[in-house]
């Protein structure tokens, strides 16, 4: 048996013992503003030091969208650690974006290939879901601490059954038309946590199918930069004026949308901007799901409640060793994740057409 075989379990025993990790302190006692952004003007210094030109220009290319959910997660990171309650709005609109991407990515899967198979299902679900369900089995947690992870497979079959009818732009309006239906007007009693999480990010996925429908219909110059760069001053102006959380979420699932399209417009609006991609930000955009559902055990501790000490009296230099070994740990999972999908995606379209093959006669 292939060896990265065991370094899940591994992984799933390290989060084990330093989610239990008895020194420790309450991460509300780690609120520090310098840091955080001392945090985030070194994420800065080091995409600007490892930007890389490519040869092709691509509207929204693989190394673009790591780099973009990179940049993202270390911010999403970083405001857990530091307690940076401050830029909750703009945390608020990172995690829409993950899921307007889910919408996004999948919608041109589907248009492109036309692959419906179980196959398919499986291998998504895979990936999007064993490292969780291996932490909630270890750790005793509930799938809701893990919020993003169950909103990535609900966009995903939404994404599936909207391209599964061949007439998209009815497809899309029917689809659009069932969220505002059951969000709006049925309004399912879920329970206060799943409505909360699952109501922020009610329509990012659709959007993002709207926009990988249109998306090639955009023309991208100056004039595109301008629209998107008032889009963004739109937002930020509004949201400064709702520094409530409260206040803010009731509009969120309105006008997410907006410094969405904004970056977009404003990220692609120059050819030197479609080729180049910071290689260190695109780095630990492959790793988002990983840093995202073990940071709650491995770079915090307690489900994300404390904040774990290896090296008492330097909090930098605790920050960086145990940041060094969730990431390490981090890209471990992931690898063996995909190795694990390999295998059973690879037995489940065996599986597949051994059942379509007709008996022998």
């Amino acid at each position: 048996m292939h060896r990265k075989y065991f370094i899940l379990p591994l992984v799933l025993v390290v989060s084990h013992v330093l989610n239990r990790w008895p020194n420790s302190f309450p991460r509300n006692e780690n609120q520090n503003p310098d840091l955080f952004w001392s945090g985030m003007l070194l994420t800065a210094f080091a995409a600007l030091a490892t930007l890389t030109k490519s040869e092709k220009e691509v509207v929204m290319s693989r190394d673009q969208t790591n780099e973009w959910k990179g940049f993202m997660q270390i911010t999403f990171i970083l405001y857990h650690y530091y307690r940076a309650t401050y830029v909750y709005n703009e945390i608020r609109v990172f995690v829409s974006c993950y899921v307007w991407m889910s919408g996004f990515g999948n919608y041109l899967y589907f248009t492109k290939k036309n692959d419906f198979s179980a196959t398919r299902i499986i291998s998504t679900l895979i990936r999007i879901n064993i490292l969780t369900l291996g932490l909630m089995l270890v750790n005793q947690t509930s799938i809701m601490l893990y919020y993003v992870v169950p909103l990535h497979t609900v966009a995903f079959f939404l994404v599936y059954a909207t391209c599964w009818f061949p007439q998209r732009k009815l497809a899309l309006l029917g689809s659009g038309l069932f969220l505002v239906l059951l969000f709006e007007v049925i309004k399912p009693p879920w329970g206060h946590e799943i409505e909360f999480r699952f109501g922020l990010d009610k329509y990012s996925a659709w959007w993002g199918m709207v926009c990988a429908y249109g998306y090639k219909n955009v023309k991208h110059d100056w004039r595109s930069g301008v629209a998107g760069f008032l889009m963004l001053f739109a937002w930020f102006w509004g949201q400064y004026h709702s520094p409530d959380k409260y206040a803010y979420n009731r509009w969120h699932p309105y006008v997410s949308i907006v410094p969405i399209v904004g970056y977009l417009l404003v990220r692609n609006c120059h050819p030197i901007l479609r080729k180049t991609h910071s290689s260190a930000m695109a780095w630990v955009g492959q790793i988002t799901l990983e840093t995202y559902v073990l940071q709650f055990h491995i770079f915090m501790c307690r489900n994300v409640q404390r904040i774990i000490v290896f090296v008492p009296g330097f909090p930098v230099v605790n920050c960086l060793i145990t940041g060094s070994l969730f990431v390490g740990l981090s890209w471990m999972a992931r690898e063996a994740t995909v190795e694990i999908q390999k295998l059973l995606t690879w037995r489940a379209s065996k599986y597949q057409s051994l059942s379509q093959q007709e008996p022998a006669k």
